[in-house]
């Protein structure tokens, strides 16, 4: 297991936060915002839980799952062993999302319109079967 650094964890909040402030960000990932200062001023050493990880990761559309999983001390391939196949799906859906967006194949607020999800999809299948080769 990584091991957690809050000076690491801080600086992917403050990404993940992008322009938001702490109260509206606290509210959109559903944790506290007292916590969430406590960690962005790193004064809180405590590794936050998966979880908290997780709902800082769905909050944001500027880190994906894996940076937030690895900035919080966590596997995330030993991780997503332990985590219900709904939430892996999800994540998985985001780092697509995230990779998307990164190769400005979409944009930021922009819904994947259903011929783009079929490529991806074909994208994702054809990966399979090269990995399995």
């Amino acid at each position: 297991m990584k091991i957690f650094e809050k000076k690491e964890w801080a600086s992917i909040l403050k990404k993940a936060m992008g322009k938001d402030s702490q109260t509206k960000f606290a509210k959109q990932a559903g944790v506290s915002r007292v916590s969430l200062n406590y960690y962005l001023n790193e004064k809180s050493s405590s590794q936050p839980s998966y979880d908290y990880a997780i709902k800082i990761s769905n909050a944001s559309e500027f880190v994906s799952t894996n940076e937030v999983l690895i900035a919080a001390g966590y596997d995330p391939l030993k991780e997503e062993l332990n985590v219900e196949r709904g939430n892996q799906e999800e994540a998985l859906l985001k780092d697509i999302m995230h990779l998307l967006l990164k190769e400005g194949e979409i944009s930021y607020g922009e819904e994947l319109s259903e011929e783009k999800r079929l490529e991806v999809v074909n994208l994702l299948k054809k990966s399979i079967e090269i990995k399995k080769i």
